[in-house]
């Protein structure tokens, strides 16, 4: 049995409760075949979802030889992105030169969520590679940014770097400083939620 959509009135129900300015969406999909969806092909903010996409291309690079889990990668203002899990421990904090292990940076992005040390992973082994990974997989819709700096930077307005202090006065007042929607960004995080099963 397959059911293909679910246009239940309490999903709408649902998208209000939770206040959502956008669109409601998942993919279901159990092991016998069964799936459920409900808006699964349309695109929506995946946040830190395509940090998955970038582990498997950097494992990938590891394994033919072009990376080693115990390269060291710097931390420096110029790569340094608030976020992560919220408890003033994210790599935004450290001191610029700190020194990690590729495999520390590969932890924090999936086990943290962490933005400093996604996108010193990015720097290394580039976004369009990133991209490519995500193409050969034939899931054209999946849409991922150069660095979540450069998304957040976009979401202020920025046409270019604005530093790291600056950088951070602006996301003292995130909320207030916002100018772009992130589905009209160039540099977003997006995805059908099928595109993530």
């Amino acid at each position: 049995m397959n059911i293909n959509t679910i246009d239940d009135p309490d999903w709408k129900d649902l998208e209000k409760e939770l206040k959502t300015k956008g669109t409601l969406g998942f993919y279901l999909r159990s092991d016998n075949g069964m799936h459920a969806e409900h808006n699964g092909n349309s695109e929506l903010f995946c946040a830190s979802a395509f940090k998955g996409f970038v582990l498997a291309e950097c494992l990938r690079q590891c394994e033919n030889g072009q990376r080693n889990l115990l390269q060291t990668l710097t931390i420096t203002d110029d790569v340094k992105s608030p976020g992560g899990e919220g408890d003033g421990k994210d790599w935004s904090h450290k001191d610029n030169g700190t020194r990690k292990h590729l495999q520390d940076a590969l932890e924090a992005m999936i086990k943290h969520s962490d933005n400093t040390a996604t996108d010193l992973v990015l720097n290394l082994i580039d976004p369009e590679s990133v991209r490519k990974l995500i193409h050969e997989l034939d899931l054209i819709d999946v849409v991922i940014p150069d660095s979540t700096r450069k998304f957040m930077h976009e979401l202020f307005g920025l046409k270019y770097d604005v530093g790291w202090g600056e950088f951070q006065k602006l996301m003292k007042d995130a909320d207030k400083n916002l100018k772009t929607n992130p589905f009209h960004a160039k540099q977003r995080m997006a995805a059908p939620a099928k595109s993530l099963v």
